[in-house]
Formats: C-alpha cells, structure tokens, sequence
C-alpha cells in the first residue's frame, strides 16, 4: 500500500511493463529497465517535477527522451493510455482509483522520499523574486519541521 499523496507512476494496461498480477509494483530494475523508451506525459507546470525525476531515472541509468505536456493530471493519464505500450504518467493513487476504479492500471511506486504532492514546493522559471522568497521560506520552515519530528 502506498500513500495516497505519493507520486506514482502510472502504467496503464497497454503498457509494455504491465503486471496484472499485482496492483502497486515495486521500485526495482525488473519494472525500470522497461521504461527506457518511454514517454511520459505530464500536466501543465510540472517542468520542474520533470526534471527531477529525470535527473533521479537518469541516476539509475534510465534515459527519458520524451516528454508530452497537457493540462491536467487526468488528461496526462488518458494520453498515457492513448500512447499505449510507451505511455506512462506521473499521478497519485487516489487520482488512479477515482479514474479507473476497475483497477486496470499498475502503479509504479517511487521511492518514498522521492516526491510527494503534499511536500513538494514548484515555482516555474522566471518566477519573481516575491515568490522565490517565498518558496525559499517555505522550504526552510518544512525542513526544519520534519527534522523535529
């Protein structure tokens, strides 16, 4: 079982790594090394979300050379579906389940300290300074949190 705010992976059952044995799959070189040649299609101002996962996939020796931006998370889970064996969508199980509650999808669960929604700080490039502050405070303030509990 996976936290419901934690990123996920989405796989739909078109996709090459498919496991309809399992619901969650875990983080391991069985499921990564079928994402090589994969697109992932994610939602609008999530470039920065992107580029942390390819800086993290790209650690494990996983190269993501496309990329598709929508607008919405939904919209980046049926465009998975549309791409069919190299479509995958970054998501969370509750948007998974609400979608597709027949559960014929698989989730690739991340590593739990590689992203969640409900920690995450994204601004976009060239955001103004105020928000960069802000941003910037904001992390201090989680990170001194999260170190007293």
């Amino acid at each position: 079982m996976i936290s419901s705010f934690q990123l996920s992976v989405f796989i739909s059952e078109y996709c090459q790594i498919y496991d309809n044995k399992q619901h969650i799959l875990p983080f391991t070189s069985k499921y990564l090394n079928g994402m090589k040649e994969t697109t992932f299609v994610l939602f609008e101002n999530s470039a920065g979300v992107q580029d942390y996962i390819n800086r993290r996939f790209s650690e494990m020796g996983i190269q993501i050379t496309k990329t598709i931006q929508v607008d919405s998370v939904i919209e980046a889970i049926q465009t998975a579906i549309i791409l069919g064996h190299q479509g995958m969508a970054l998501t969370n199980q509750y948007i998974a389940q609400k979608l597709f509650p027949n559960g014929n999808y698989n989730l690739l669960s991340l590593p739990k300290n590689t992203l969640n929604f409900d920690n995450a700080i994204m601004y976009e490039k060239g955001a103004n300074e105020q928000i960069i502050e802000l941003a910037d405070y904001l992390k201090k303030a989680f990170t001194e949190m999260s170190t007293k509990s």
